[in-house]
């Protein structure tokens, strides 16, 4: 989910990176690798926030001056707002201080995460904070209260979907499996069934996941949508991945794509030739990624790039690849993509 940032808070920060960027004694000062990441981060914003995300949090890691780590600390707040990530975006500006502009801020925020999850900014607080709070710690007391908010929150809106499968995000991340089963079961029909079964993959449970599934697709009493049909597929996909099965997970990918619609067929198509790397098939991976590989997406050209260079030897691409070198790394170090992204830097390393 894109956004663009207000015009005045742009040319704010953009004053505020030229005194950063361009003050020669601070340069004469800092030549260390977290400020070159924090300047090559800064290239990327506008093009791939995602690679610029990991560039800033690789630069704060890797150490920088008072004045760079609050001018990267600032950069990571609004491109979290802008790519959706609320929960980092508050999490960030809870480190940021709490002087007034601050705290208008995060109101801003407030509204915004509100409108994504169609409840009120009060509620959107609630559900981050609890969120949080649950991830630091997943069982006790205070654990059992920030699942009675996220509930209750349910409860109150039963029917918003963003708003129930974030939810159940932050359930089944926290391991509390009863209370995901709880909200799952208050759906009825195949949405029933396929949430479960989305559930059941979440939690390693992929034989039962399998068995739902394939029982949906042979009831001759159930007529599913085309978009049903995807998601059975998709899932059936996600299921085998899980297990290792690769090629078969490949498959599904492939079947799933055909009842969706554009950019989501591109990202099953994408998925299916990464299982087929994963299932030792590189060539066959390289064939199908070439059609769906337009460099706006970052991870389909890093696969892309991959395999050009290991099936193709193409010296384009591995120069690519070396460049990425610091991206890759922050992968690593943050265990993004860790098959992938371990066999790239194991080629330029």
């Amino acid at each position: 989910m894109n956004r663009t940032y207000p015009n005045k808070q742009i040319l704010i920060l953009g004053l505020l990176l030229s005194v950063v960027l361009f003050s020669g004694p601070l340069i004469a000062r800092d030549q260390s690798p977290g400020r070159w990441t924090f300047e090559q981060a800064y290239k990327y914003e506008e093009n791939s926030p995602q690679v610029a995300i990991l560039l800033y949090q690789r630069a704060l890691h890797l150490g920088l001056e008072s004045e760079i780590k609050s001018a990267a600390r600032w950069r990571l707040f609004y491109l979290y707002r802008s790519t959706g990530d609320f929960k980092a975006a508050f999490d960030m500006g809870a480190a940021l201080g709490n002087t007034s502009q601050i705290r208008r801020l995060i109101g801003e925020t407030e509204q915004e995460a509100a409108s994504y999850l169609q409840v009120s900014p009060a509620e959107a607080r609630k559900f981050y904070n609890a969120d949080a709070a649950l991830q630091r710690q997943r069982s006790g007391e205070v654990a059992g209260r920030n699942v009675t908010v996220l509930l209750e929150l349910h409860r109150a809106h039963p029917d918003r979907l963003r708003l129930r499968r974030e939810i159940l995000r932050a359930l089944t991340e926290a391991r509390q499996t009863s209370a995901a089963l709880q909200i799952v079961d208050t759906l009825t029909g195949t949405e029933h069934i396929l949430e479960k079964a989305d559930l059941f993959i979440s939690l390693e449970r992929t034989a039962a996941a399998r068995e739902l599934l394939r029982d949906l697709a042979a009831d001759s009493d159930v007529q599913l949508s085309n978009a049903e049909k995807g998601r059975t597929l998709y899932l059936l996909a996600r299921s085998h991945r899980e297990d290792e099965d690769h090629l078969t997970a490949a498959r599904y990918y492939r079947l799933a794509a055909r009842y969706a619609e554009a950019a989501q067929a591109v990202r099953l198509q994408s998925l299916a030739a990464f299982s087929l790397f994963q299932g030792g098939l590189a060539p066959a991976a390289l064939g199908l990624i070439r059609h769906t590989d337009d460099g706006r997406n970052e991870n389909i050209h890093l696969l892309a790039l991959f395999l050009r260079a290991v099936v193709e030897g193409d010296r384009q691409a591995y120069n690519e690849l070396l460049e990425q070198r610091p991206i890759l790394l922050e992968k690593k170090r943050q265990s993004i993509t860790p098959y992938l992204v371990e066999r790239a830097l194991r080629i330029i390393e």
